[in-house]
């Protein structure tokens, strides 16, 4: 936690990607990144997530350590959400990172 902060700051930066290469430890899980599977543009698999945020046929907004993930498209729904992974499905035109540190 940075001094002076009450909230922790991410870390995404190098000392984290280097012990993972050196471990051999999946990159997602040593650095608390969400796993997107695209299945086609039909079915999007998001694990490590933190919730939903926004939820129409249009639009779902998924809140993740890193930040958030946007789903842009038609006729979407979730089709399954459990405690780490949420599957959207229907035809999936466009997936944004919003939020997410550059390092």
């Amino acid at each position: 936690m940075a001094a002076g902060s009450r909230f922790p700051r991410r870390s995404h930066g190098l000392a984290p990607r280097r012990v993972s290469d050196l471990l051999g430890a999946p990159k997602d899980v040593a650095l608390g990144l969400p796993c997107l599977s695209l299945e086609g543009n039909l079915l999007l698999r998001i694990e490590n997530h933190e919730g939903v945020v926004e939820l129409n046929s249009q639009r779902v907004r998924v809140h993740t350590p890193a930040g958030q993930v946007s789903i842009s498209g038609r006729a979407l729904k979730v089709s399954m959400i459990s405690q780490d992974v949420i599957i959207v499905e229907g035809w999936i035109g466009g997936i944004e990172f919003v939020g997410w540190g550059v390092s």
